[in-house]
């Protein structure tokens, strides 16, 4: 079976959604490094790092990527973060299990949480309403 047809609005909001991802993973990544470089436990330093990721990103993604307007959709837009902060850890221990240092690890997690994280806000958090 052939993959369903994008429309030219999913591409972009593929696009803004990667685009504005680019900044948020250097913020996080930057205080999940500082914090591991100065000691603090791996799921604290990512913890701090999701906190600001969740502050920014309702915001701004919401509004940009989704075109979301209001705070009707900030529990959902909350369960999906935790989720992701959940796989993010469980990421990172089985990483660390192997070896793995964690600014080593948070690099190599940060492609299939950014996967998942953009299905969980595109199908669950701001889905377009059905027609």
């Amino acid at each position: 079976m052939s993959e369903p047809a994008r429309t030219p609005g999913e591409w972009g909001r593929v696009v803004r959604f990667l685009a504005m991802g680019v900044v948020n993973v250097a913020i996080n990544y930057a205080i999940f490094a500082l914090l591991i470089l100065a000691g603090t436990a791996p799921a604290i330093a990512l913890a701090a790092g999701t906190v600001v990721s969740v502050a920014v990103n309702y915001g701004v993604g919401g509004r940009l990527v989704f075109g979301n307007r209001g705070l009707a959709r900030v529990p959902h837009f909350l369960g999906a973060y935790a989720l992701t902060y959940g796989v993010n850890v469980l990421g990172l221990r089985g990483l660390a299990q192997i070896g793995v240092e964690p600014l080593l690890g948070q690099l190599l997690m940060i492609p299939p949480v950014v996967a998942l994280t953009y299905l969980l806000l595109r199908l669950f958090v701001f889905r377009a309403p059905r027609s």
